[in-house]
């Protein structure tokens, strides 16, 4: 691969099930082939459902909330962002993937300021797409508190309200990526894909 990835911001965009923890994965895992170090992936989901274990109020609301396939608020999605990068973001090439975030327009602006304040390129919103129906398809398999019904179309709703409206936000730049097939033929679009933009 002849591309400079060092010091880039990848995140992973998609309805419920696209597969952006898997591919986030992938792409941690091939770049550190590559000789890139120090990758700092940051799966904001992840990071909600480890509170809700916690014996504290906010433990409890936050596991209501996912229950019930709520969208987070801002400050908090923000602030769990910005507690996981801290301490972990310590040079400027240091590459970045986020797995699930920002899930509404002012998150993306959140992040664009933050990236630019730090000096770090533009980020590079890559977006796994699949239908409502593949959603369904692929949530029925899984076994996770948070997909029950409910949750789901919650979640496919919000979708359409508040995730879309980022997805025209970075609409110049945003790279998107057809999320049916294997995980590996995905995968391989989206390297295929990003060999082409990041420079």
């Amino acid at each position: 691969m002849t591309k400079d990835f060092a010091g880039a911001t990848f995140t992973l965009l998609g309805r419920p099930a696209a597969g952006k923890g898997v591919q986030s994965d992938l792409l941690k895992h091939f770049l550190e082939a590559r000789g890139y170090r120090d990758i700092i992936l940051l799966k904001i989901g992840s990071f909600f459902r480890k509170i809700q274990y916690e014996e504290t109020v906010i433990g409890r609301w936050v596991k209501s909330s996912l229950t019930k396939g709520v969208l987070f608020p801002r400050w908090l999605a923000v602030n769990l962002f910005l507690e996981e990068l801290r301490p972990a973001l310590l040079r400027d090439d240091q590459i970045i993937i986020v797995d699930g975030f920002p899930r509404r327009l002012d998150e993306a602006k959140d992040l664009d300021d933050i990236l630019d304040k730090l000096g770090r390129r533009p980020v590079v919103p890559i977006y796994l797409e699949i239908s409502e129906a593949e959603v369904r398809r692929r949530l029925v398999k899984r076994a996770r508190s948070d997909q029950n019904e409910e949750a789901m179309t919650n979640r496919l709703t919000w979708f359409k309200t508040d995730v879309l409206p980022v997805l025209e936000y970075w609409e110049e730049r945003l790279v998107t990526i057809d999320g049916l097939g294997t995980v590996e033929a995905v995968f391989q679009r989206m390297i295929k894909a990003l060999d082409k933009i990041v420079s």
